[in-house]
């Protein structure tokens, strides 16, 4: 199984209300995932579920996921800052997705799940900037062996 951590587009520096939960994606996050989503294409990379945390910039991430590939949206409060990164194991556990899923998230959330995956501490996973999109390889669901990082892409990144 293919588990896809993507770290929202770049965002608005504030919003109309103050809250950080409700930034935008800049023009320039937009063209980071549109980048992502054609690198996916290319790479013939579907996933069968996006889970998105339910801030606004994330939301809008994982729209532009969801309409290249046919997929509905599905907004997971265990994503959002804050939350306890385990429920995001159970979160995948539940999903009923058995090939690839794509989690659409925040940081420092999205590098301590990457920890949890490969176990490792999270300041030995990746650190993934706005934009960034890792793919791991999971043996099975239940995580007990180490998950491998295979891939991980940004817009302007070579790697």
């Amino acid at each position: 199984m293919q588990i896809m951590l993507l770290r929202h587009g770049r965002a608005m520096e504030s919003s109309e209300s103050g809250y950080d939960r409700d930034r935008l994606l800049s023009e320039s996050g937009k063209d980071q995932i549109q980048f992502i989503v054609q690198t996916m294409i290319q790479q013939d990379l579907v996933p069968e579920a996006v889970l998105a945390s339910p801030y606004q910039r994330t939301q809008q991430t994982a729209k532009i996921v969801c309409d290249a590939f046919g997929l509905e949206l599905r907004s997971e409060p265990s994503l959002r800052i804050g939350a306890d990164p385990e429920q995001t194991l159970i979160l995948v556990r539940s999903a009923g997705v058995q090939d690839r899923v794509v989690l659409v998230g925040h940081q420092p959330q999205l590098c301590v799940v990457a920890g949890l995956l490969m176990h490792v501490n999270e300041l030995e996973a990746v650190i993934l900037r706005t934009g960034e999109l890792a793919i791991f390889d999971a043996a099975d669901l239940s995580f007990e062996e180490p998950a491998r990082l295979v891939s991980h892409w940004r817009l302007g990144d070579a790697s």
